[in-house]
């Protein structure tokens, strides 16, 4: 891989993460079931899509000059992200809240994940599969710029 691809990949990891910050923007502008039912989560969504847009724009400026921020903004982040869903999901969607709750763990998922109708979701049913599909693209992109740059002498450490 040329010196000029690797040093592109921290910048096309900003743009996808700027999309999932788009797909939060989107959840919480249009999600108006758990903006109801849990006030909570409209909060952390609306800091998720902050996070998300300062990791874009680490990405994008200062990711292919130091591993660091790369590392920081598009592994860390972004594994922070799907932990959060994950613990979400495991809670029933109550990590904020312990009212109106979902009955099982598989309608949390069904709703969070699968943008089920029948479970009330509102919004476009692969809302959240493609926002976790382009956090892993974010994540295999920052890794390999990573592990690229420590290999490679050329990609410039530091400025």
């Amino acid at each position: 891989m040329s010196r000029d691809n690797i040093l592109l990949l921290p910048s096309i990891a900003g743009v996808l993460m700027l999309g999932v910050f788009s797909i939060n923007t989107y959840i919480g502008l249009k999600d108006v079931v758990i903006s109801q039912l849990q006030p909570s989560h409209e909060a952390a969504n609306a800091l998720l899509a902050i996070i998300d847009f300062l990791a874009a724009t680490i990405l994008i400026i200062y990711g292919n000059k130091k591993p660091f921020w790369t590392t920081l903004a598009g592994i860390v982040w972004p594994a922070t992200f799907l932990l959060f869903i994950l613990a979400d999901i495991e809670s029933k969607l109550c990590l904020f809240t312990n009212v109106n709750c979902f009955a099982t763990v598989g309608d949390s998922y069904r709703y969070l994940i699968q943008g089920e109708a029948a479970e009330g979701w509102k919004l476009w049913p692969y809302t959240m599969e493609t926002a976790l599909a382009l956090i892993f693209v974010v994540i295999g992109l920052s890794l390999s710029y990573v592990l690229l740059a420590r290999r490679s002498s050329k990609v410039p450490r530091s400025n």
